[in-house]
């Protein structure tokens, strides 16, 4: 269900939610627009997230393994076209029509550049997003 072909520079896969369009938002005298402080995206409605489904609902464990299945296929596609996505809970997965799509772009490591991905809220812009020990933990020595 992926695509990205030649050209293609926004993320498309079923797992995915689809960003319609994003506002970034810059200190006024940011003027180059270097350090985006905040942002507003619309994306596309979604009826619950995933936190709701598994403490309310009762869904069988067929069920489970189905959504983990399409949820880490998500995240291996995010990866697989250069975003790192570290911002993994329940409440990051909303459900549309059933089918588990993985939000929240504030804590990704963009490595391929593409201004199309910042422009479409799946990367930010700004000092803190630049490097990627900033955005996790993965890179911590452990004492």
């Amino acid at each position: 269900m992926a695509d990205l072909k030649e050209g293609n520079q926004i993320p498309r896969h079923v797992n995915i939610i689809r960003n319609i369009f994003n506002i970034e938002i810059f200190h006024k005298e940011d003027l180059q627009q270097n350090d985006c402080i905040g942002w507003i995206t619309v994306m596309e409605k979604a009826e619950e997230h995933l936190r709701t489904i598994l403490k309310e609902e009762n869904i069988s464990i067929n069920r489970r393994k189905i959504i983990a299945t399409k949820v880490l296929n998500g995240f291996k596609y995010l990866t697989s076209i250069g975003l790192n996505h570290y911002d993994f809970k329940m409440e990051n997965i909303l459900l549309l029509n059933g089918v588990p799509k993985v939000i929240d772009y504030g804590l990704v490591f963009d490595k391929t550049g593409k201004e199309s991905f910042r422009e479409m809220a799946y990367v930010r812009r700004g000092s803190k997003f630049k490097h990627q020990s900033a955005l996790c933990r993965c890179h911590e020595s452990k004492s």
